[in-house]
């Protein structure tokens, strides 16, 4: 009974795992299909050119959610008015009022996401928001704060990145390297 029970349990492992590999490459093909369309658009907006095709329509919250994962990816990689263009299509998404939002979710992976969105759009007024969750009572979640706000570059807040680092009833801070890089991305302001 026992050897028919392993083999099972092996058997329906087996069965999962070729289920969640299908599902994966099913996926990735899905995303390709969305974004096949739309690459030269995005590519040309993150160069800072205008893009010779017309903008797509309307695009459902699956469809617009994939556009955005893609979006935030350029963002980190280009400067200058490619951001704002970037930035642009977040907002026709919704992505941003979307993040501001997510800042008070009782999930700790919300707040952390939704600080890595505000901070790519490197808006400074979002930089209050930022700045408020450097308090909060999850770690991951005032560290993706702390670099959201070095992404920003606002100096304002420098002062509040550096009581980050400390440890307040015994919650442990902020690591000193990421207030550091943080810190450093803000430019000769921090002074």
């Amino acid at each position: 009974t026992s050897l028919w029970i392993l083999v099972a349990s092996i058997a329906v492992l087996i069965i999962v795992m070729l289920w969640a590999h299908a599902a994966r490459i099913s996926r990735g093909r899905r995303v390709e299909r969305i974004l096949r369309p739309i690459r030269p658009r995005l590519l040309a907006l993150a160069a800072d050119e205008e893009p010779t095709d017309e903008p797509p329509g309307r695009l459902g919250g699956y469809r617009a959610r994939v556009v955005d994962r893609a979006v935030l990816d350029l963002l980190g990689k280009v400067r200058g008015g490619a951001v704002t263009a970037l930035v642009d299509i977040l907002d026709r998404h919704g992505t941003v009022d979307g993040a501001v939002r997510g800042t008070r979710s009782w999930s700790s992976t919300t707040r952390a996401r939704s600080a890595q969105v505000l901070g790519a759009t490197r808006r400074r007024e979002h930089a209050s928001t930022l700045a408020g969750l450097l308090s909060d009572r999850d770690r991951a979640v005032r560290a993706t704060a702390v670099r959201a706000l070095g992404v920003i570059g606002d100096a304002t807040f420098s002062d509040s990145v550096l009581r980050a680092v400390r440890e307040v009833d015994g919650i442990s801070g902020v690591p000193a390297y990421v207030a550091a890089d943080a810190l450093l991305a803000m430019g000769d302001d921090v002074r």
